[in-house]
Protein backbone atom coordinates (compact mmCIF):
# COMPACT_ATOMS: atom_id res chain seq x y z
CA UNK A 1 0.00 0.00 0.00
CA UNK A 2 2.73 2.38 0.91
CA UNK A 3 4.50 1.89 -2.60
CA UNK A 4 1.08 2.33 -4.33
CA UNK A 5 0.82 5.82 -2.37
CA UNK A 6 4.33 6.29 -2.85
CA UNK A 7 4.02 5.86 -7.18
CA UNK A 8 1.11 7.75 -7.08
CA UNK A 9 2.79 11.04 -4.95
CA UNK A 10 5.54 10.69 -7.67
CA UNK A 11 3.44 10.04 -10.61
CA UNK A 12 0.95 13.69 -9.10
CA UNK A 13 4.81 15.09 -8.65
CA UNK A 14 5.55 14.69 -12.43
CA UNK A 15 2.13 15.72 -13.69
CA UNK A 16 2.34 18.93 -11.69
CA UNK A 17 6.20 19.73 -13.25
CA UNK A 18 5.20 19.04 -16.40
CA UNK A 19 2.03 21.31 -15.71
CA UNK A 20 4.59 24.10 -14.98
CA UNK A 21 7.36 23.38 -17.26
CA UNK A 22 5.12 24.87 -20.48
CA UNK A 23 3.79 27.53 -18.55
CA UNK A 24 7.38 28.67 -17.92
CA UNK A 25 8.49 28.31 -21.56
CA UNK A 26 5.37 30.29 -22.84
CA UNK A 27 6.40 33.17 -20.34
CA UNK A 28 10.16 33.23 -21.03
CA UNK A 29 9.80 33.18 -24.71
CA UNK A 30 7.92 36.84 -24.92
CA UNK A 31 10.57 37.51 -22.22
CA UNK A 32 13.67 36.89 -24.39
CA UNK A 33 12.21 37.96 -27.40
CA UNK A 34 10.50 41.00 -26.30
CA UNK A 35 12.85 43.21 -27.18
CA UNK A 36 13.97 42.28 -30.45
CA UNK A 37 10.53 42.06 -31.45
CA UNK A 38 9.63 45.24 -30.48
CA UNK A 39 12.40 47.15 -31.46
CA UNK A 40 12.72 45.27 -35.25
CA UNK A 41 9.44 46.65 -36.12
CA UNK A 42 11.14 50.08 -35.58
CA UNK A 43 14.58 49.30 -36.58
CA UNK A 44 13.83 47.52 -39.99
CA UNK A 45 10.45 48.61 -41.03
CA UNK A 46 12.45 52.48 -41.07
CA UNK A 47 15.43 51.72 -42.79
CA UNK A 48 13.52 49.61 -45.43
CA UNK A 49 11.30 52.89 -45.97
CA UNK A 50 14.04 54.69 -46.70
CA UNK A 51 15.77 52.59 -48.63
CA UNK A 52 12.33 52.20 -51.05
CA UNK A 53 12.29 56.02 -51.15
CA UNK A 54 15.92 56.34 -51.99
CA UNK A 55 15.73 53.45 -54.80
CA UNK A 56 12.96 55.59 -55.87
CA UNK A 57 14.52 58.95 -56.20
CA UNK A 58 17.94 57.34 -58.02
CA UNK A 59 16.26 56.47 -60.93
CA UNK A 60 16.29 60.22 -60.95
CA UNK A 61 19.53 60.87 -59.27
CA UNK A 62 23.25 61.31 -61.32
CA UNK A 63 24.99 58.12 -61.51
CA UNK A 64 27.87 59.04 -59.22
CA UNK A 65 25.01 60.03 -56.56
CA UNK A 66 23.97 56.03 -56.55
CA UNK A 67 27.18 54.89 -56.49
CA UNK A 68 28.20 56.83 -53.58
CA UNK A 69 25.23 56.08 -51.61
CA UNK A 70 26.04 52.43 -52.22
CA UNK A 71 29.72 52.74 -51.02
CA UNK A 72 28.35 54.64 -48.14
CA UNK A 73 26.39 52.02 -47.19
CA UNK A 74 28.55 49.30 -48.08
CA UNK A 75 29.90 47.04 -44.74
CA UNK A 76 27.95 49.20 -42.40
CA UNK A 77 25.45 47.82 -39.91
CA UNK A 78 21.60 47.92 -41.47
CA UNK A 79 20.46 49.76 -38.30
CA UNK A 80 22.87 52.59 -38.54
CA UNK A 81 20.71 53.72 -42.10
CA UNK A 82 17.89 54.53 -40.15
CA UNK A 83 20.38 57.22 -38.26
CA UNK A 84 20.69 60.74 -38.68
CA UNK A 85 23.55 60.71 -41.34
CA UNK A 86 23.58 62.95 -44.40
CA UNK A 87 22.78 61.43 -48.50
CA UNK A 88 25.30 61.98 -50.99
CA UNK A 89 22.08 64.00 -52.60
CA UNK A 90 22.54 66.46 -49.87
CA UNK A 91 26.37 66.46 -49.41
CA UNK A 92 25.82 67.43 -53.32
CA UNK A 93 22.99 70.26 -52.95
CA UNK A 94 24.59 71.51 -49.74
CA UNK A 95 28.23 71.61 -51.74
CA UNK A 96 26.40 73.44 -54.33
CA UNK A 97 25.28 76.17 -52.03
CA UNK A 98 28.35 76.17 -50.10
CA UNK A 99 30.07 77.13 -53.29
CA UNK A 100 27.43 79.39 -54.66
CA UNK A 101 27.93 81.64 -51.08
CA UNK A 102 31.73 81.53 -50.82
CA UNK A 103 31.99 83.02 -54.29
CA UNK A 104 29.20 85.44 -53.48
CA UNK A 105 27.00 84.54 -56.17
CA UNK A 106 23.16 83.68 -56.26
CA UNK A 107 22.73 80.08 -55.24
CA UNK A 108 19.56 80.16 -56.96
CA UNK A 109 21.03 81.08 -60.33
CA UNK A 110 23.88 78.94 -59.85
CA UNK A 111 22.23 75.78 -59.57
CA UNK A 112 20.02 76.87 -62.42
CA UNK A 113 23.37 77.33 -64.43
CA UNK A 114 24.60 73.80 -63.26
CA UNK A 115 21.08 71.86 -63.98
CA UNK A 116 21.46 73.20 -67.41
CA UNK A 117 25.05 72.49 -67.82
CA UNK A 118 24.48 68.67 -66.81
CA UNK A 119 21.41 68.01 -64.89
CA UNK A 120 23.72 67.49 -62.17
CA UNK A 121 25.29 64.36 -64.00
CA UNK A 122 29.16 64.10 -62.59
CA UNK A 123 29.87 61.80 -65.74
CA UNK A 124 28.48 64.16 -68.15
CA UNK A 125 30.69 64.38 -71.38
CA UNK A 126 29.73 67.14 -74.36
CA UNK A 127 29.97 66.10 -77.95
CA UNK A 128 32.91 69.05 -77.50
CA UNK A 129 34.52 67.80 -74.81
CA UNK A 130 33.10 69.32 -71.69
CA UNK A 131 33.32 67.27 -68.69
CA UNK A 132 31.69 66.47 -65.55
CA UNK A 133 28.71 68.21 -63.12
CA UNK A 134 29.90 71.67 -64.04
CA UNK A 135 31.06 71.12 -68.05
CA UNK A 136 34.79 72.00 -67.59
CA UNK A 137 36.50 71.87 -70.49
CA UNK A 138 40.24 70.40 -69.92
CA UNK A 139 42.21 73.80 -70.66
CA UNK A 140 39.34 75.45 -68.79
CA UNK A 141 39.99 72.68 -65.86
CA UNK A 142 43.73 73.47 -66.01
CA UNK A 143 43.51 77.10 -65.80
CA UNK A 144 41.35 77.01 -62.59
CA UNK A 145 43.40 74.34 -60.97
CA UNK A 146 40.77 72.01 -61.09
CA UNK A 147 42.51 68.06 -61.12
CA UNK A 148 38.87 66.42 -61.28
CA UNK A 149 36.27 67.70 -63.08
CA UNK A 150 34.51 64.26 -62.49
CA UNK A 151 34.30 65.43 -58.76
CA UNK A 152 31.14 67.63 -58.14
CA UNK A 153 33.07 68.27 -55.06
CA UNK A 154 35.74 69.50 -56.33
CA UNK A 155 34.12 70.94 -59.67
CA UNK A 156 31.19 72.49 -57.76
CA UNK A 157 33.69 75.13 -55.95
CA UNK A 158 35.87 75.64 -59.24
CA UNK A 159 32.65 76.21 -61.36
CA UNK A 160 31.39 79.24 -58.51
CA UNK A 161 35.11 80.84 -58.81
CA UNK A 162 34.96 80.95 -62.07
CA UNK A 163 31.15 82.50 -62.42
CA UNK A 164 32.55 85.07 -59.83
CA UNK A 165 35.55 86.25 -62.38
CA UNK A 166 33.63 86.31 -65.14
CA UNK A 167 30.73 88.56 -63.02
CA UNK A 168 33.93 90.86 -62.30
CA UNK A 169 35.19 90.90 -65.31
CA UNK A 170 31.97 91.41 -67.40
CA UNK A 171 30.23 93.56 -64.31
CA UNK A 172 26.54 90.86 -64.70
CA UNK A 173 25.71 87.83 -64.13
CA UNK A 174 24.39 87.70 -67.85
CA UNK A 175 27.11 88.06 -69.14
CA UNK A 176 28.89 85.81 -67.03
CA UNK A 177 26.93 83.30 -67.98
CA UNK A 178 27.36 83.83 -71.73
CA UNK A 179 30.55 83.72 -71.31
CA UNK A 180 30.83 80.60 -69.32
CA UNK A 181 28.42 78.78 -72.13
CA UNK A 182 30.86 80.48 -75.49
CA UNK A 183 34.07 81.86 -73.90
CA UNK A 184 34.87 85.36 -72.85
CA UNK A 185 37.27 85.75 -76.17
CA UNK A 186 33.91 85.32 -78.20
CA UNK A 187 31.69 87.21 -76.11
CA UNK A 188 34.35 90.09 -76.47
CA UNK A 189 34.14 89.79 -80.09
CA UNK A 190 30.18 89.96 -79.45
CA UNK A 191 30.79 93.02 -77.90
CA UNK A 192 32.90 94.60 -80.20
CA UNK A 193 30.49 94.28 -83.08
CA UNK A 194 33.11 91.73 -84.44
CA UNK A 195 31.22 88.29 -84.63
CA UNK A 196 27.62 86.51 -84.17
CA UNK A 197 26.43 85.59 -80.65
CA UNK A 198 25.73 81.98 -80.94
CA UNK A 199 22.00 81.00 -81.26
CA UNK A 200 23.53 78.20 -78.62
CA UNK A 201 24.49 80.95 -76.32
CA UNK A 202 21.25 83.22 -76.36
CA UNK A 203 19.00 80.11 -75.48
CA UNK A 204 22.08 79.30 -72.87
CA UNK A 205 21.46 83.09 -71.04
CA UNK A 206 17.51 82.84 -71.57
CA UNK A 207 16.62 79.60 -69.52
CA UNK A 208 19.29 80.26 -67.28
CA UNK A 209 18.20 84.17 -65.97
CA UNK A 210 15.09 84.30 -68.10
CA UNK A 211 15.89 87.45 -69.76
CA UNK A 212 17.96 88.05 -73.28
CA UNK A 213 21.82 88.13 -74.05
CA UNK A 214 21.34 91.17 -75.46
CA UNK A 215 19.57 92.76 -72.35
CA UNK A 216 22.58 92.60 -70.22
CA UNK A 217 24.66 95.00 -72.50
CA UNK A 218 21.94 97.68 -72.10
CA UNK A 219 21.65 100.64 -70.09
CA UNK A 220 19.50 99.40 -67.29
CA UNK A 221 20.81 99.36 -63.40
CA UNK A 222 18.67 96.43 -62.68
CA UNK A 223 17.41 93.25 -64.37
CA UNK A 224 14.82 90.41 -63.01
CA UNK A 225 16.18 86.79 -63.18
CA UNK A 226 14.46 83.56 -62.29
CA UNK A 227 15.22 81.86 -59.31
CA UNK A 228 13.15 79.16 -59.17
CA UNK A 229 14.59 75.72 -59.24
CA UNK A 230 14.09 73.33 -62.21
CA UNK A 231 11.22 71.22 -61.87
CA UNK A 232 13.00 67.60 -62.26
CA UNK A 233 16.24 68.98 -59.91
CA UNK A 234 16.53 68.24 -56.17
CA UNK A 235 17.79 70.38 -53.64
CA UNK A 236 14.60 72.14 -52.94
CA UNK A 237 14.87 74.04 -49.49
CA UNK A 238 18.56 74.00 -49.57
CA UNK A 239 19.65 77.47 -49.55
CA UNK A 240 16.95 79.16 -49.89
CA UNK A 241 16.36 76.85 -53.28
CA UNK A 242 12.55 76.89 -54.12
CA UNK A 243 10.33 75.32 -57.22
CA UNK A 244 7.81 78.04 -57.25
CA UNK A 245 7.85 80.79 -59.55
CA UNK A 246 9.58 83.92 -58.40
CA UNK A 247 12.05 86.11 -59.48
CA UNK A 248 14.22 88.25 -57.67
CA UNK A 249 16.52 91.70 -58.95
CA UNK A 250 19.95 92.33 -59.78
CA UNK A 251 22.90 94.25 -60.64
CA UNK A 252 22.64 94.68 -64.71
CA UNK A 253 25.85 97.21 -64.82
CA UNK A 254 28.42 96.26 -67.09
CA UNK A 255 32.31 96.38 -66.36
CA UNK A 256 33.76 99.44 -67.07
CA UNK A 257 36.17 97.62 -69.54
CA UNK A 258 32.82 95.66 -71.11
CA UNK A 259 31.38 99.26 -71.38
CA UNK A 260 34.59 100.75 -73.18
CA UNK A 261 34.50 97.69 -75.92
CA UNK A 262 30.89 98.51 -76.23
CA UNK A 263 30.72 102.54 -76.79
CA UNK A 264 33.80 101.93 -79.18
CA UNK A 265 32.12 99.61 -81.43
CA UNK A 266 29.53 102.27 -81.46
CA UNK A 267 31.84 104.74 -82.47
CA UNK A 268 33.23 102.65 -84.85
CA UNK A 269 29.74 101.91 -86.18
CA UNK A 270 28.92 105.69 -85.99
CA UNK A 271 32.00 106.16 -88.27
CA UNK A 272 31.18 104.32 -90.62
CA UNK A 273 27.42 105.43 -91.20
CA UNK A 274 29.11 108.70 -91.64
CA UNK A 275 31.59 107.32 -94.13
CA UNK A 276 29.24 106.17 -95.97
CA UNK A 277 27.01 108.91 -96.16
CA UNK A 278 29.63 111.30 -97.23
CA UNK A 279 30.32 108.45 -100.12
CA UNK A 280 26.84 108.70 -101.33
CA UNK A 281 27.37 112.88 -100.86
CA UNK A 282 30.23 112.37 -102.97
CA UNK A 283 28.90 110.48 -105.57
CA UNK A 284 25.59 112.54 -105.69
CA UNK A 285 27.49 115.67 -106.51
CA UNK A 286 29.54 114.28 -109.23
CA UNK A 287 26.62 113.08 -110.98
CA UNK A 288 24.71 116.18 -110.83
CA UNK A 289 27.77 118.09 -112.28
CA UNK A 290 27.56 115.42 -115.28
CA UNK A 291 23.88 116.29 -115.65
CA UNK A 292 24.10 119.85 -117.46
CA UNK A 293 25.85 118.29 -120.75
CA UNK A 294 23.40 115.77 -120.48
CA UNK A 295 20.46 118.29 -120.22
CA UNK A 296 21.82 120.49 -123.12
CA UNK A 297 22.04 117.33 -125.26
CA UNK A 298 18.63 116.39 -124.62
CA UNK A 299 17.09 119.40 -125.15
CA UNK A 300 18.48 119.58 -128.58
CA UNK A 301 16.81 116.47 -129.52
CA UNK A 302 13.54 118.10 -128.47
CA UNK A 303 14.25 121.03 -130.98
CA UNK A 304 15.30 119.02 -133.86
CA UNK A 305 12.08 116.79 -133.25
CA UNK A 306 9.35 120.18 -132.67
CA UNK A 307 11.21 120.94 -135.90
CA UNK A 308 10.71 118.15 -137.87
CA UNK A 309 7.34 117.98 -136.89
CA UNK A 310 6.57 121.55 -137.67
CA UNK A 311 7.64 121.73 -141.13
CA UNK A 312 5.20 119.59 -142.90
CA UNK A 313 2.30 121.44 -140.92
CA UNK A 314 4.05 124.83 -142.83
CA UNK A 315 4.31 122.99 -145.86
CA UNK A 316 0.83 122.14 -145.59
CA UNK A 317 -0.07 125.89 -144.91
CA UNK A 318 1.64 127.07 -148.14
CA UNK A 319 -0.28 124.94 -149.97
CA UNK A 320 -3.35 125.74 -149.00
CA UNK A 321 -2.91 129.42 -149.79
CA UNK A 322 -1.43 128.71 -152.69
CA UNK A 323 -4.43 126.96 -154.04
CA UNK A 324 -6.97 129.64 -152.97
CA UNK A 325 -4.75 132.25 -154.75
CA UNK A 326 -5.17 130.20 -158.45
CA UNK A 327 -8.68 129.62 -157.73
CA UNK A 328 -9.55 133.64 -157.32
Amino acid sequence: MRFVIAVLAAFLALMIDFDRSPSQVSGDTPTRHASPVSKDPVSDDVPFAARFIESAVASEKPSWLIDDAAAASAGQPEQTIAGPQASSIDVFCRTLKDAAEASEIPVAFFARLIWQESRFRADEISHAGAQGVAQFMPETAAEVGLDDPFDPLKALPASARLLRKLRDDFGNLGLAAAAYNAGSGRIQKWLAREGELPRETRDYVRIVTGTRAEDWIEDADRLAIRIDLPREAPCEGIGGLSKSKEVTFVSALAAPGVTMIIRKAEAAELAARVAASRVRKRLAILLKKAAPGAARLGKGRHIIVAQSKAKPAKGRAIRLASRERSSS
